[in-house]
């Protein structure tokens, strides 16, 4: 398990696997991290921030 940090935004023990070797300068987020973060669409840019839940 690993903590994964995306410009700030913090997820612990998230189970992750790195591929040093992908082509181009994307990244892949999977739902072990996503499920930490709130994700939402805002002209045209994908907005991340920390889940807080109910």
């Amino acid at each position: 398990m690993l903590s994964v940090d995306v410009g700030g935004l913090v997820a612990h023990q998230v189970k992750a696997t790195v591929l040093p070797n992908m082509a181009g300068e994307q990244v892949l987020l999977g739902m072990a991290y996503l499920k930490h973060i709130e994700v939402w669409l805002a002209g045209g840019q994908m907005r991340l921030r920390p889940y807080v839940g109910p």
